[in-house]
């Protein structure tokens, strides 16, 4: 068994608890809080961080709450054309997702009590939740959504205070969502606020300026990559994949082992940065689904929750193409970002936070691909784009970010144009 202790108790002094294990599935009378989200965040090929990734590739139900109907940006800047993620496309601020995490209670029946549950962001905005909390974003106008920069030391908060465990009767809001449904196949218990607003967990999500615990630098001498802690944490992360997603359905992946825990400067683990054509296969992403579960498990999540977050990311973690490395965050980690209290419940209540860090990796191809673009002879003809639209939309995800870092870093009159004519700028920054 490992040992996790509670965030904090507001209230009631720390104290060390022993993981839950998969002990409710043969008692159900004890207490825990189970939690488990994904941090992403991308890099360059010498492991920079990369702005404005808060595109929404996953939207949630038009139930939740958000820090705004309508972020906007400055009003003295032109928006771009769009939102995402509630907050002006492309925020250059925005080095970091938070994604879809969740809280589910367990609790013997007989629990009548209301529970209490802060979580702080640090270096973000928590910018959408259900059910209903209590909300504190520095930098958002509460009034006109107004969305101004997002410092690092930013410090934004949740707060739902008189959280219910409700019966089975109460249900979650009528939705035919993915990525709302697959979280709510656990066996914990229904939870409700004032007002009747009720669901089988607390979700939130956000967007934040800091920077994943790794960097990952390729290096083209020996065509490796060298995984570097970014901090002191990250010496003690464990579990690593590298992963490669290709738009035909077919992936493969490696189990990347780390060196032994060190405060050395030697990289915590290095690998090949490509696979051999064998590798790819529909086998291989089932495979590495079937690792990542396993892992999650012995993490400390039950079977059921390590199904629903997998369940929940299926599309994004092992369909959508691009090259991406897998990590469990430490739980220093996690509670140094997001900090937890939690009132209301018994001292001996167990608690297990597992996330999920990933980090999308700009690959050969999608830098071979921006290329093509940015050295295109006379952009302004007409037609001209034609030829690259198709392999611009297959840079993924984060395909805007990535075009306009390259327009930061190395501009060309091919890029300018490019950018102007489809409305990809981003969040212009103020000196």
């Amino acid at each position: 068994m490992m040992k996790q202790p509670i965030a904090r108790i507001l209230g009631m002094a720390l104290f060390p608890l022993m993981l839950a294990g998969n002990f409710l599935e043969a008692a159900d009378d004890r207490f825990a809080v189970h939690e488990w989200g994904t941090f992403t965040s991308l890099q360059d090929e010498e492991g920079n961080t990369l702005g404005g990734i808060n595109t929404d590739d996953e939207p949630v139900p038009r139930f939740v709450h958000n820090i705004s109907g309508t972020l906007l940006i400055h009003p003295r800047v032109n928006a771009p054309r769009g939102l995402s993620k509630e907050i002006a496309v492309c925020h250059r601020d925005v080095t970091m997702r938070l994604e879809t995490p969740v809280l589910y209670v367990y609790a013997p029946d007989g629990f009548r009590g209301t529970v209490g549950f802060k979580v702080e962001f640090r270096g973000g905005w928590l910018t959408q939740f259900f059910p209903r909390a209590d909300v504190g974003a520095p930098g958002v106008d509460p009034k006109t959504g107004i969305a101004g920069r997002l410092p690092a030391d930013t410090v934004g908060w949740l707060h739902w205070p008189k959280v219910s465990l409700v019966g089975e009767d109460r249900k979650g809001p009528e939705t035919k969502d993915r990525v709302w449904l697959a979280p709510r196949e656990v066996k914990a218990r229904m939870l409700g606020i004032p007002g009747g607003e009720s669901e089988r967990f607390l979700f939130y999500r956000g967007v934040g300026n800091l920077d994943a615990p790794l960097r990952v630098v390729r290096h083209e001498a020996d065509r490796s990559l060298k995984i570097n802690p970014a901090s002191v944490a990250g010496r003690s992360i464990r579990k690593l994949w590298l992963v490669d997603i290709r738009s035909n359905g077919t992936g493969a992946f490696r189990v990347v082992e780390p060196r032994s825990p060190s405060l050395d400067a030697a990289p915590l683990a290095e690998t090949r940065d490509s696979f051999l054509p064998q590798d790819y296969s529909a086998a291989a992403i089932v495979g590495l689904r079937s690792a990542m579960k396993t892992a999650l498990v012995e993490e400390g999540l039950f079977d059921d929750e390590a199904e629903a977050l997998l369940n929940t990311w299926e599309v994004s973690y092992f369909k959508s193409a691009g090259m991406r490395l897998f990590f469990l965050t430490p739980l220093e980690w996690t509670n140094e970002v997001l900090p937890l209290t939690i009132t209301g419940l018994p001292k001996q209540t167990e608690v297990t936070r597992v996330m999920v860090g990933r980090i999308e990796l700009v690959s050969p191809h999608q830098r071979e691909v921006i290329r093509k673009i940015a050295a295109i002879p006379n952009p302004r003809a007409s037609g001209v784009w034609d030829p690259v639209m198709d392999e611009f939309t297959g840079l993924g995800r984060f395909a805007r970010p990535l075009i306009l870092d390259e327009l930061q870093r190395r501009p060309t009159e091919a890029l300018k144009v490019f950018v102007g004519a489809f409305g990809l700028g981003g969040y212009p920054q103020e000196p």
